[in-house]
Formats: C-alpha cells, sequence, structure tokens
C-alpha cells in the first residue's frame, strides 16, 4: 500500500499554534502532541479547555481591578441562567433517511 491509503491510527496537533499560522508550508511546528486513542484525547480536550477558561477568568479579574466600576453599576449583580440541557437541546423525531430500510425505522 502507498503512504496515503494506510489508516492513521495518531492524531498529530499542534495546540500551541493559532489560526492563520505564521508557519509556512513543510515547515515543522515547534510543539506537537500525539493523540494516540479516545480517551487521550478526551483528556486533552478537557485539560486544554481548563487551562483556556481559567486563563480567561484570571485577565478578567485582572481587568476588573485596573478598570474601576462607576457608582451605577457596583451594586448591580448580573443574574446568569444556567440551562438544563433539556432546555438547551429539544428533542425532535426526525423523518427517516431516505437511505434506510424499512427495518431499521421500525425499531
Amino acid at each position: 500500500k502507498q503512504w496515503y491509503q494506510r489508516r492513521v491510527r495518531e492524531l498529530h496537533i499542534c495546540p500551541d499554534e493559532v489560526l492563520p499560522t505564521n508557519r509556512k508550508a513543510g515547515e515543522l511546528p515547534d510543539s506537537v502532541k500525539i493523540i494516540k486513542d479516545m480517551p487521550e484525547m478526551s483528556k486533552f480536550v478537557y485539560e486544554f479547555y481548563y487551562t483556556v477558561v481559567n486563563r480567561l477568568v484570571k485577565e478578567q479579574q485582572r481587568l476588573a481591578l485596573i478598570a474601576p466600576k462607576k457608582p451605577a453599576e457596583e451594586g448591580k449583580v448580573e443574574e446568569i441562567k444556567v440551562m438544563s440541557t433539556q432546555e438547551a437541546v429539544p428533542i425532535v423525531d426526525l423523518p427517516p433517511d431516505e437511505n434506510s430500510s424499512e427495518e431499521e425505522t421500525e425499531s
């Protein structure tokens, strides 16, 4: 088999790169993370988003300390409504796929 016909077993990502990248085509990235399976991918995504959220929270706190609040805003508290998944994603019965067999749609 040719190299392009083989099944890829690992995912190579560059988590430190942002789009658009300054790296030219053909140049190797500075750091590469190799993901071997889905549990590793799940762990990576969790840790990646955790660090991004923490960085954003710290930046927001830093900006809150720098910018003084206006007197009218000091006692004002914003209410954040947390939606349950049932509220956020309605369950809808979709029509059967044209390519599916009748046996699949009946079960």
